[in-house]
């Protein structure tokens, strides 16, 4: 999510988190030319290596930014403490979250994970601390090595004014910090499929990842408009966003055209109006797309399945191409079983195209339970 939405009465650790994020957006209009994407608490399952069990990591910020060429990755495990020596165990499991996430990301990509940086952030602790011998020394060294490289641990001052953003561009000029472009989209890819459900903009969801199965339904070959496909899924598994990437793909290969239109049915004026939405959002022309309301009998929609002429009309006097029925289950199931009949039983129409009925067996708002047929 683009932000950190805080509770009614936010805790430390959220307040601290938050002040990362902002100061990563900061970085995003301070440093001219980067090109920077943070995933937040983003929840990472896997193997520390090949022979242990399944571990859960939270990460607080996973940084991917790419600058003058170079491309670059950061975890930052973010931490509230601003004792310090209250905090040494705070410290010490931080730097346990970060190896033991590093070491997840090697054996779930096979890829070596040295050039990927960690770093623990304490927006609320000072960089120094004073000691028995009248002398201030850096934060958590006092009377022992760091154990842990020289600018491992950022605190309050580096978040004071445009520090911050002074300090990320020195990590990302440095060209020895640097990670391949392979290696790159290996991690991006990882993240953004870890974060389906929030990858979305926030009026029509027009950032998605499509599973494999979706993918090969946005991708089939044209068919006969005589033999309707059955799209058959639960609700929320991405029928909906498959015509509408299935539209976009059509767009963006010059097959949608003013003698080749888009037609999609609907049975709820919510889902058209979020459609509409997601096709402008991906820069479709819609003066190639008709939207058709199956309640009120538009064109006679009602008897496509049944009746030949209507789709020959759609196709002919229309010039519609691809077809897209989607919420079938709301035709009730007797119509939707019949519907289901026709399209086993129908004739080749000579025409190719989509012609796309998608339903959910198991509910629609005429039945009291779709299973009970």
């Amino acid at each position: 999510p683009g932000e950190v939405h805080l509770s009614e009465n936010p805790m430390l650790g959220e307040i601290a988190e938050k002040a990362v994020l902002d100061k990563l957006k900061q970085c995003s209009l301070d440093i001219p030319g980067v090109r920077i994407i943070t995933f937040h608490d983003t929840r990472v399952t896997g193997r520390s290596d090949v022979a242990s069990k399944d571990a859960i990591r939270e990460v607080d910020n996973m940084v991917f930014a790419e600058f003058q060429g170079l491309h670059f990755s950061f975890i930052f495990e973010t931490k509230c403490n601003a004792v310090i020596h209250k905090s040494i165990d705070k410290r010490k499991k931080a730097v346990a979250q970060l190896t033991k996430l590093k070491k997840i990301l090697a054996t779930e990509l096979s890829i070596t994970v040295d050039d990927i940086h960690r770093h623990v952030m304490w927006p609320n602790m000072a960089p120094t601390e004073a000691c028995l011998c009248g002398s201030m020394h850096p934060t958590f060294t006092k009377l022992r090595p760091n154990p842990e490289p020289a600018g491992f641990h950022i605190f309050k001052d580096t978040f004071d004014g445009d520090n911050f953003s002074n300090w990320f561009r020195d990590q990302i000029s440095d060209p020895t910090k640097a990670i391949s472009e392979g290696k790159f989209e290996s991690l991006l890819t990882h993240f953004t499929l870890l974060s389906i459900g929030a990858l979305h903009d926030k009026e029509v969801g027009s950032f998605c990842v499509l599973a494999p199965d979706q993918i090969a339904l946005v991708h089939t070959a044209a068919h006969s408009l005589g033999r309707p496909l059955g799209v058959r899924g639960l609700a929320g598994t991405g029928k909906t966003i498959c015509v509408c990437a299935r539209i976009q793909r059509l767009c963006q290969a010059g097959n949608l055209c003013m003698p080749a239109k888009a037609c999609y049915v609907y049975f709820n004026e919510h889902v058209k109006i979020l459609v509409e939405n997601i096709l402008i959002a991906c820069g479709v022309n819609m003066s190639f797309v008709k939207f058709i309301d199956w309640n009120i009998n538009e064109n006679d929609v009602q008897s496509i399945f049944e009746d030949k002429a209507i789709l020959q009309n759609l196709i002919v006097n229309e010039k519609v191409r691809y077809i897209y029925v989607d919420g079938g289950e709301d035709m009730g199931i007797n119509r939707l079983n019949s519907a289901c009949r026709d399209i086993v039983n129908s004739t080749d129409v000579a025409d190719d195209g989509d012609f796309w009925l998608l339903f959910d067996p198991f509910q629609g708002i005429h039945d009291k339970h779709s299973m009970e047929k």
